[in-house]
């Protein structure tokens, strides 16, 4: 049997967060009362940037998108590859800080769909499963957001670095990058060049990041995990 375009959005949204759970009559109903904005994005731009204001949810369908998350100072950037299908930065939909606190680039060509804020209120939070799937995102992230802020000062130089690094992810696992210099991660970390120099080159000696010039590669952020728990 033909598939019908209808049939064939919502299998694309029933495999994003937050739609995820709901019924095949739920679904009918809103793909007939909400506007979608499905657009696609070219390698290279940007889908949103840092300290623009958050006034929809952004869901990434395919494609692949890299986060870049910049201090106030501009002497670091924090790089990650994103997850396909996601949705960016939800949390700040609401709340006093409604500007997004990174930015999204398309890699690839990049298939994106927006939902304005006055949709979400008029339409999506009305349902359970949509309200219960948005309330344990915001709350997952918090939590561990606290985690990591509670235990950022905690533990050795390498555990602390791993922490920091932690504190900038999306996800804490795969590929991840930091461009900085070797002084100013220094002055972040309120250590010596010398001794931030000598851990980064024990846990390059171990295989868990990669030293660059002014940047630091981490393969598998996962992997770091255990160093934390020594």
């Amino acid at each position: 049997m033909r598939q019908t375009l209808a049939d064939t959005m919502m299998e694309r949204l029933q495999v994003l967060p937050l739609f995820q759970g709901m019924s095949q009559s739920d679904m009918t109903w809103l793909m007939e009362k909400l506007r979608f904005d499905f657009s696609k994005v070219k390698a290279g731009e940007y889908i949103v940037c840092q300290d623009c204001v958050c006034d929809s949810l952004i869901f990434i369908l395919s494609g692949e998108v890299e986060m870049e998350a910049r201090n106030s100072t501009d002497t670091f950037c924090f790089h990650e590859k994103i997850a396909v299908p996601n949705v960016l930065q939800p949390e700040f939909l609401f709340g006093p800080q409604t500007r997004y606190t990174s930015s999204f680039k398309a890699t690839t060509d990049t298939n994106i769909l927006k939902v304005s804020k006055s949709e979400f209120w008029t339409h999506l939070i009305g349902y359970e499963v949509f309200r219960l799937n948005f309330l344990n995102l915001l709350s997952a992230r918090a939590q561990n957001a606290q985690k990591i802020i509670w235990a950022s000062g905690i533990g050795t130089l390498e555990q602390r670095l791993i922490r920091f690094f932690l504190k900038f992810c999306q996800k804490p696992v795969g590929e991840k990058m930091l461009k900085i210099k070797m002084e100013d991660l220094a002055a972040e970390m309120s250590e010596t060049r010398a001794n931030i120099s000598k851990v980064l080159n024990e846990m390059q000696q171990a295989g868990l990041i990669r030293l660059k010039r002014s940047a630091i590669e981490i393969p598998r952020m996962e992997l770091l995990y255990p160093q934390i728990r020594k």
